[in-house]
C-alpha cells in the first residue's frame, strides 16, 4: 500500500462504523464495471453482515480463516 493510501486508510477508520461502510460502498463501485454485479454483491455483503450481527452465524478473523487454508493447502499437497 502506498504511503497515500496508508494514511487514508488511517483517516478513514477514525470514522464511525456507518461513514466507513458508505466510504467502502463508493470505493467499491468506482472499481466496478457493472452496475447489476455491483449491486448483487453489495446485496450479499449486507445479507451477511446481518447475519453476522443478528448472530445467526459466527464470523471468523482473518488471520484464522488464512491459517485454515495454508493447513487444507498443505493436506492436500501431502495427499490427505
Amino acid at each position: 500500500m502506498t504511503a497515500i493510501a496508508e494514511r487514508l486508510f488511517e483517516t478513514a477508520m477514525a470514522l464511525g462504523d456507518d461513514e466507513r461502510i458508505a466510504l467502502a460502498e463508493r470505493l467499491i463501485e468506482s472499481v466496478h464495471d457493472d452496475p447489476e454485479i455491483f449491486a448483487e454483491q453489495l446485496e450479499i455483503a449486507r445479507r451477511r453482515a446481518a447475519e453476522i450481527e443478528s448472530g445467526l452465524v459466527k464470523a471468523i478473523p482473518g488471520d484464522e480463516v488464512f491459517r485454515l487454508v495454508r493447513e487444507a493447502l498443505s493436506e492436500k499437497r501431502r495427499g490427505a
